[in-house]
């Protein structure tokens, strides 16, 4: 796990993140070495997440790599496609509908909390 994911989910987890998902997903998929999946409140949480991961990757290497600078953050599932990471953040209901680790399932769980 590289610095980076791991600090990224010590920010997530600091802020009350939800069952942290952390996945490598580099020997399976072209689109990202890793995915991270974590489980928000509620919609004002999630949009809280949704900045402060915005935020962690402006301020690191990965900011010419935003795919997006401004996220739509008032949503019950928030995606951050910082190029080699990409942060799904879902309400529970949401989570648990699109069972978005499924699609990942070929990687490599590196951090579950």
């Amino acid at each position: 796990m590289t610095d980076l994911i791991k600090n990224l989910i010590d920010l997530l987890d600091s802020k009350k993140a939800g069952d942290i998902v952390a996945i490598d997903v580099k020997e399976v998929t072209t689109i990202a070495d890793y995915v991270i999946v974590v489980t928000a409140n509620s919609n004002v949480h999630a949009g809280s997440l949704g900045r402060y991961t915005v935020e962690y990757f402006l301020d690191s290497d990965y900011k010419d790599f935003m795919y997006k600078k401004n996220v739509e953050l008032n949503n019950p599932w928030i995606l951050i496609d910082a190029k080699d990471v990409i942060v799904h953040i879902f309400q529970k209901q949401e989570r648990e509908f699109y069972s978005i680790e499924k699609l990942y399932s070929k990687g490599t769980i590196i951090y579950k909390s």
